[in-house]
């Protein structure tokens, strides 16, 4: 598990992010216990739990939820209308099969030590 608290704007200024978005989207995780929060001094965020037990559907999940765009057209953002489009039925898919690769996950694949040349990550 990661046991150290980073602050968000540390962490924002190492990646090159904006520091109030990064906030906000840490804040977001630690509403759902993505992360852990503390204030004062020494206080930032940290996993919740271990990189290896975190999938990337549950950050997905706690940025965007699954339920969100159900029912929603897939190029506007509108309610999908009484005929469903071409594009529906395969977006429906495309989504589906992305949420189930992103459920077998875990941010502890996304680390450097543990991709092999080319990208792919190493189990």
């Amino acid at each position: 598990m990661m046991t150290r608290t980073r602050r968000a704007g540390d962490v924002a200024r190492r990646h090159g992010l904006p520091q109030a978005a990064l906030s906000k989207i840490f804040q977001r995780l630690a509403r759902v216990g993505v992360l852990q929060s503390r204030r004062g001094p020494g206080g930032g965020y940290r996993l919740a739990r271990a990189p290896e037990a975190t999938s990337l559907a549950a950050v997905l999940d706690a940025l965007e939820p699954t339920g969100r765009r159900r029912g929603r057209c897939l190029i506007e953002d509108r309610p999908c209308g009484g005929a469903v489009c071409a594009l529906h039925t395969a977006g429906v898919a495309a989504e589906a099969e992305l949420r189930g690769a992103m459920s077998s996950l875990t941010l502890a694949d996304l680390s450097p030590r543990r991709r092999a040349p080319g990208g792919r990550a190493v189990k």
